[in-house]
């Protein structure tokens, strides 16, 4: 699979968007619109989006251009109505409380401009009920309780196990919402093809999180969340796995995370650093999941930091990476990341001059297509820098007053639409989350997803419920894909499909019939998307990667940790590299929707959690270091911090200069505001007295009072320990019940995408493994007889009645 040549325009060349966004999940949708060639029109407040100040804006704004208005005057909301008159897709984030971001109905839109694709983000979706509370990315964490519940696995220091909040650095919501955004845009904009009808839709941060995130059971005890049970062998168990994710330390002080979850990893492992001998142990032969006690766990994690402790980071990697193939991967910083060449050979770092910090170096396309350009290049806009084009437009629309040649082609049809992915067939053979999870998006939009599973079924059923929230509506065919018996029955899936999906490393894909050029000459227009994990060049190339493999490599890994802490895991990288995959799925579509022409897309981890961290990740010279968390985990800074009250846990972000005087205020201390040590953001961000004297302060009263004055006040806060995210979701937001023969009973979320014009997909269960093979096997024309044998042969396995 090349991807080298450029030979097609830009996937969403002529097209034309309009951004009233500020922060990163609108700028960052709109983003992947520029980088793929569409017309990217930037509407700023005459202050400028409060995000300037990140480095971030340089990644989530580049070749846009831009203009600054006063929504609140006449002028300024007559210009943005002309930008959106003439647009194609209107994307919008509101604050608190605010419908929408000029005060029209999606419905008064449409009549201006009936073909509008109209989207808008909030902070919390459809839980109305905390639908005021101010959309800062911890916020909305910290109220629905994504920050409850923390451990080695999710980005929690050892030093700060307890019942309470750990703040994480990563912009679940942000990005996650990003990418439901472009996958939105585009069912709305093949439903306004063939219908001709504009559509309004709307996600959230709330989704973005829900969406990004794994590790969330949802069982079901009733009506409630099934309390967590900790048994003996349960914890057993998660202390093994636990142990396969070791942050290990080395000679020279650096550290690598190990990622020897499978048996066969582990054993070499020991191997490779002199512990081979303790394999015939039979209380340590059967790690990481397979020890009888923790007290076993303990004593061979004591054995193990010890050996691991007698080389550098480099040696060690050598080792593992070459002689004995080992799951693991040094902890890298944001620069170091940048400069790998699993990065670089496979052309994901951008460099080009930006007018106000100079060089910039940055994560480049989300999705590689072969043949298609990018258009990756142009800095973001100076603040107003475009404005001239407003002239032009005023000028082009003559005297027309906003509003003139309304029609009532804009109403919204009695009755909706099919889901707008309807009669898309994806073939899903990918396993575990980062591809699994990419399908199940557009699966909520209507897409057949026919998922191709080995006899024994997906190791990540293993995790029972987990596994049921990414594998919803989707239909189980077991097949064995090494089966000389198998090929036709691939081949005629292949002819019938509309996307295929792979996780298979480099080689695979040849010796299973699966590559490209194989599946390109039995259905010329499929669009074609290999999941990686580095990516298909590179020196790691053909290396298996896990959760953790984005997360040490970034630089995430180190400053989530907290000042001076060791590095910790994270399992972001897998659901957030899954919503990178419905992204480049969603743009291939488009592609192939204008072009005819079937698409060759590949993705990678790397690159996907790039975007995830693109605000510390993005460099220049000078650019500020990137914020750590304090030791305890609490928060950036005294601004954006978790603090503890007389019971229970507030976050408070007063990063604007209005919302820290509301606070100075409102904490009893109004002379703050001219104090000198507080006269600037940077200043205040880096007074550590501060943090000290606010938690003195908190500390006086409970977290529910602080959180109600506060908010009175105008400063962005919340209560942050009141539930989990699990029950938070199930009270808050539609959640369905579910019953699963193996799984039990469990919740299901709702879609995390809704369209004001088409219906959303049926809400189904998770299929049990190879539930549909004998369905399938009918409808791609096999006879009962030849079913028969290829059940007989093992090329196949059907369904056993809820048993697997």
């Amino acid at each position: 699979m090349s991807l080298d040549v450029n030979s097609q325009s830009p996937v969403f060349d002529g097209l034309k968007v309009v951004e009233l966004c500020q922060g990163m999940s609108g700028p960052l949708a709109s983003q992947l619109f520029a980088d793929n060639g569409a017309d990217v029109v930037k509407i700023e407040p005459p202050r400028g989006d409060w995000a300037r100040a990140m480095p971030g804006f340089r990644m989530w704004n580049r070749g846009k251009q831009g203009v600054a208005l006063d929504l609140s005057t006449a002028e300024g909301r007559e210009n943005a109505l002309r930008l959106i008159d003439g647009a194609d897709v209107l994307i919008e984030s509101v604050r608190g409380g605010t419908k929408h971001a000029l005060g029209l109905t999606p419905a008064e839109l449409r009549e201006r401009n009936p073909r509008l694709v109209h989207c808008t983000i909030t902070g919390f979706g459809l839980a109305e009920k905390w639908e005021k509370l101010p959309s800062y990315e911890g916020v909305v964490a910290a109220r629905i309780g994504r920050w409850m519940g923390a451990d080695r696995l999710s980005g929690m220091s050892e030093v700060n196990r307890g019942p309470r909040p750990v703040f994480n650095i990563t912009p679940f919501g942000s990005y996650g919402c990003a990418c439901l955004v472009l996958v939105g845009v585009v069912g709305a904009l093949r439903h306004a093809k063939k219908t001709g009808q504009g559509s309004h839709i709307d996600t959230s941060l709330l989704d973005g999180i829900a969406a990004a995130t794994m590790r969330v059971p949802f069982r079901r005890e009733g009506e409630k969340v099934a309390p967590v049970g900790e048994t003996k062998d349960r914890s057993v168990l998660f202390r093994g796995i636990n142990l396969a994710f070791l942050t290990a330390p080395c000679s020279d002080g650096r550290f690598i995370q190990m990622c020897a979850r499978q048996p066969d990893h582990y054993k070499r492992w020991m191997k490779a650093i002199g512990l081979g001998h303790m394999l015939e142990d039979p209380r340590f032969a059967n790690g990481p999941v397979g020890f009888k006690t923790i007290a076993d766990v303990d004593e061979v994690e004591v054995h193990i930091r010890e050996a691991m402790g007698k080389r550098t980071q480099a040696e060690w990697m050598e080792l593992f990476a070459g002689e004995f193939d080992v799951g693991a991967d040094p902890f890298l910083t944001p620069p170091e990341f940048l400069q790998m060449a699993d990065m670089v050979d496979n052309g994901r770092v951008v460099e080009f001059d930006d007018p106000e910090v100079g060089r910039t170096t940055q994560v480049g396309p989300l999705a590689l297509i072969e043949g298609v350009e990018t258009t990756i290049g142009r800095p973001a806009p100076r603040l107003g820098e475009h404005q001239a084009m407003l002239d032009e437009l005023a000028a082009a629309k003559g005297a027309a007053a906003p509003g003139a040649g309304a029609t009532s082609r804009g109403a919204v049809p009695a009755n909706r639409a099919r889901p707008p992915l309807e009669g898309i067939t994806v073939l899903e053979a990918a396993y575990f989350i980062a591809g699994p999870m990419g399908a199940s998006v557009l699966a909520e939009l209507g897409a057949r997803v026919i998922k191709l599973e080995p006899l024994e079924g997906d190791p990540f059923r293993a995790t029972l419920t987990e596994f049921a929230q990414m594998a919803h509506g989707k239909e189980s065919i077991a097949v064995d894909l090494k089966h000389p018996q198998a090929k036709d029955l691939v081949e005629r899936l292949i002819r019938k499909s509309d996307i295929l999906l792979h996780s298979f490393r480099p080689g695979a894909p040849v010796r299973l019939g699966l590559d490209y050029e194989t599946v390109h000459a039995l259905n010329p227009g499929i669009v074609y998307l290999y999941a990686g994990s580095y990516g298909s060049k590179g020196p790691q190339a053909r290396r298996p990667a896990f959760h953790s493999t984005p997360n040490a490599l970034c630089g995430a890994g180190i400053i989530q940790a907290g000042e001076g802490n060791p590095p910790v895991d994270d399992s972001y990288p897998d659901p957030c590299s899954a919503l990178g995959v419905a992204a480049a799925l969603a743009i291939g579509l488009h592609a192939r929707e204008r072009t005819g022409v079937g698409q060759a897309i590949e993705t990678t981890m790397l690159a996907s959690t790039g975007y995830v961290h693109s605000d510390m990740i993005v460099q220049y010279p000078g650019r500020p270091a990137p914020m750590v968390p304090d030791r305890g985990q609490h928060g950036f800074h005294a601004l954006y911090r978790l603090y503890p009250c007389a019971s229970g846990w507030i976050f408070v972000a007063a990063l604007q200069d209005k919302e820290w005087h509301a606070l100075a205020k409102a904490v009893g201390h109004p002379e703050w505001i001219d104090d000198a040590r507080y006269a600037t953001r940077d200043l205040r961000f880096a007074d550590t007295g501060l943090v000290t004297k606010l938690a003195e302060i908190f500390s006086g009263d409970d977290a529910d009072s602080w959180a109600e004055r506060l908010l009175a006040a105008g400063v962005p806060a919340t209560r942050a320990d009141e539930n989990t995210f699990e029950e938070f979701l199930v009270e808050n937001v539609p959640h369905y019940p579910m019953t699963h023969p193996v799984f039990g009973d469990y919740w299901r979320r709702g879609p995390v995408i809704r369209f004001d014009t088409c219906e959303s997909a049926p809400i189904r269960g998770a299929p049990s493994l190879g539930d549909h093979t004998e369905a399938l096997l009918t409808e791609l024309g096999y006879s009962d007889e030849e079913r028969a044998a290829l059940i007989e042969a093992g090329a196949v396995k059907a369904s056993q009645g809820g048993k697997a």
